[in-house]
């Protein structure tokens, strides 16, 4: 595969190893390492031994390989290879090198199982705000659209993830300390922010690449900026249709109603904004070969 880069450390069938899919972008080696995923959870590809960085010392690191050494081979169904905007848009930038998405035969199986989200911890966790009279006046800024939006943005930048920040909102909407005006301009941040992921994913990429991130952020900053425009008769049209559904359900019925919206209203466009930024970033023009006219 074009770019994958696997370095062995010389000690052994079980040693760690550096995985690349994306060359080497970042002073620290570690971040340039491919984020390994197994059934969906992201594994450490990290030296586990002793005297890590002892390469600098007088001693020998010692290495007792990584969690990618406890992956049967027997055992793997596929392997998904992901570069670019799509790692980066599932993972973060956990995945900025790229991701390396293992499916075993065991996880595979269907049955029944549990299922444990954040969601519950934060009902638990941010019960005691309720009463506390800082936390509700700070809560009741965010009924500004813009201050909303602000901070919507700048948690998902930090979080890495808008799925979060939406999943924060309608928590925080369900235990009472969110009204629906502040809930959706803290949504509407978040559909911002998730930029970040995208824009990340474009470094060291081909030009096709970086018009796609660009692409995303055009697509968020027109939408984003219509929903504030709007955003009075937004909330009105949220409230009507959602009629005496729960709180939380209105919020949840608002991020959708954008999403399907925002793509409803562009999908004409992707004609003029494809042409715009191929007149913004042209493809580079292609060298000719040695020798020849």
């Amino acid at each position: 595969m074009a770019g994958l880069n696997i370095q062995g450390t010389g000690s052994g069938p079980m040693g760690s190893s550096r995985i690349t899919l994306r060359g080497e972008s970042s002073l620290n080696l570690d971040n340039n390492q491919a984020l390994i995923v197994v059934d969906g959870v992201p594994i450490s590809s990290k030296i586990t031994g002793t005297g890590y960085n002892a390469h600098l010392a007088a001693d020998n690191p010692v290495d007792f390989g990584s969690t990618v050494s406890d992956i049967n081979p027997d055992d793997i169904e596929k392997i998904t290879v992901l570069k670019g905007a799509g790692a980066t848009a599932l993972y973060g930038s956990r995945a900025a090198g790229g991701a390396i998405i293992i499916t075993t035969k065991s996880g595979q199986r269907k049955g029944k199982g549990i299922g444990v989200t954040y969601l519950y911890t934060m009902e638990r966790a941010v019960e005691p705000l309720r009463n506390d009279s800082r936390f509700i006046e700070w809560m009741t800024m965010l009924e500004s659209p813009v201050r909303g939006a602000g901070v919507g943005a700048i948690v998902t930048v930090i979080i890495q993830s808008s799925s979060a920040t939406v999943g924060m909102v309608i928590t925080l909407a369900k235990k009472g300390l969110l009204t629906l005006s502040a809930g959706i301009a803290v949504m509407l941040g978040a559909e911002l922010g998730t930029c970040a992921d995208t824009l990340l994913a474009t470094v060291r990429a081909d030009r096709q690449s970086v018009k796609t991130g660009l692409f995303h952020l055009f697509f968020n900053i027109v939408s984003i900026g219509v929903g504030l425009l709007i955003f009075p008769w937004f909330v009105q049209f949220i409230e009507s249709i959602s009629g005496n559904a729960s709180l939380q359900q209105k919020v949840a019925n608002a991020h959708m109603a954008f999403n399907i919206t925002g793509v409803l209203l562009f999908i004409p466009l992707i004609g003029f904004v494809e042409r715009l930024l191929d007149r913004l970033l042209p493809q580079k023009a292609t060298q000719p070969a040695a020798g020849t006219e």
